[in-house]
C-alpha cells in the first residue's frame, strides 16, 4: 500500500532525496516566502512622480485603498433587485468607489511608471478588476431605461 506523503512527495521529485535535503528544500521554500517585498525605487527625475509615489507609499494611502475595497463588497450584501431604490443607490456608490479605483492605478502608474506597475501581480489585478468594474459601469447605465434615469434624478 502506498502512502499520501510518497505520492506527494513523488508528483514533487523529492521522493528519492534525503531527509535533509527535504529538509533544505522546505527551508528554501520558507526563506523565499519570508523575504520582504520589493519596494521601488523613489523617482528621483520628476518632482511631480516623486510627490505622487510619496502618497501612494504612505499606510494611509494602502490602508483607504484596503477599506474602500472592504466597504465595495460590502454592498454585495444585499440582492441587488431591478427598479429599487437602494439598488439604485447602491451602484451609484459601486461606480463612485469604482472612479476612486481608477485614481488608485492611475496614481500607481504615474509613480511607479507603467513598468513598474506592471510587474507586480497584484497591481495587475487591480487594474483587471477595474477595468471590469468601468465596463460593468458602462453597461448598467446602457442597459437603464430612459425612464429610470428620469426617476432616479428626482
Amino acid at each position: 500500500m502506498v502512502s499520501k506523503i510518497k505520492i506527494g512527495s513523488f508528483f514533487k521529485g523529492t521522493a528519492l532525496l534525503t531527509v535533509d535535503q527535504r529538509r533544505w528544500l522546505d527551508l528554501k521554500g520558507r526563506i523565499k516566502l519570508a523575504q520582504p517585498l520589493r519596494t521601488p525605487p523613489r523617482p528621483e527625475n520628476s518632482k511631480f512622480r516623486s510627490y505622487v509615489f510619496d502618497i501612494t507609499q504612505t499606510k494611509i494611502f494602502k490602508k483607504s485603498s484596503a477599506v474602500l475595497v472592504l466597504l465595495n463588497c460590502a454592498l454585495l450584501y444585499k440582492p441587488w433587485k431591478a427598479n429599487e431604490q437602494i439598488t439604485q443607490i447602491s451602484a451609484l456608490i459601486s461606480s463612485f468607489f469604482t472612479f476612486l479605483f481608477l485614481v488608485e492605478a492611475v496614481m500607481k502608474s504615474i509613480a511607479l511608471g507603467f513598468a513598474g506597475y506592471w510587474q507586480s501581480r497584484r497591481n495587475r489585478f487591480d487594474l483587471l478588476v477595474t477595468i471590469l468594474g468601468i465596463a460593468w459601469i458602462i453597461l448598467n447605465f446602457i442597459s437603464m431605461k430612459k425612464s429610470d434615469l428620469v426617476s432616479f434624478q428626482r
